[in-house]
């Protein structure tokens, strides 16, 4: 579920200013970033055994959107993650999304695609620069919560699912479990 709440503070002001990465001859600004570092390892899992995810941060990469990952210890239980609008500036709009820390392995790298689903949905939305655009938006294409101000879709519903199994599959695989899917042959 998402929350739509403001979250622009001196800490996130300094986040926004984290230094890049050369890849190659290649400036490369990550625009998913992790806030606090044991987030690192399920985002890191999450792109590496979950084709969905590696396209969200690949399509957020290209976007004006940076999306900073955190964890919010006094998340209520029922509530696995949200994402908030942070504030926009100059060329870019900034997304929050923190995560309960209560979660499993499986539910966070999930959780991180459900929310991945959501900041997508936002960089193809140009029109949202506000909270107050970001309310108006999910009004009218969202599933209202059982609070005020959340809102889901069955896009990030579905994705959050896609990327849970997604993984499972992977772990599968790497145990023997699983199965890797035969390439299609072409008829001659």
């Amino acid at each position: 579920m998402s929350i739509v709440t403001p979250f622009l503070s001196i800490p996130m002001l300094a986040l926004m200013l984290l230094p890049t990465m050369s890849v190659g001859s290649t400036l490369y600004v990550p625009h998913v970033r992790v806030r606090h570092a044991a987030l690192e390892p399920f985002l890191r899992e999450a792109i590496e055994k979950s084709i969905t995810t590696r396209k969200m941060v690949a399509t957020l990469d290209a976007s004006d959107v940076i999306v900073y990952l955190e964890l919010l210890p006094r998340m209520p239980g029922s509530l696995p993650a949200g994402l908030g609008f942070a504030g926009s500036g100059g060329r870019f709009r900034y997304l929050r999304i923190a995560l309960n820390p209560t979660n499993t392995r499986r539910q966070m790298m999930a959780m991180i695609g459900h929310e991945l689903q959501h900041a997508v949905e936002i960089a193809a939305e140009p029109t949202i620069r506000s909270r107050r655009d970001l309310q108006k938006h999910y009004k009218r294409i969202g599933i209202a919560g059982a609070v005020d101000d959340m809102w889901d879709t069955e896009a990030a519903r579905d994705t959050g699912r896609l990327v849970s199994r997604e993984v499972k599959r992977s772990a599968e695989i790497a145990r023997g479990r699983g199965t890797v899917d035969p390439p299609i042959e072409k008829p001659f």
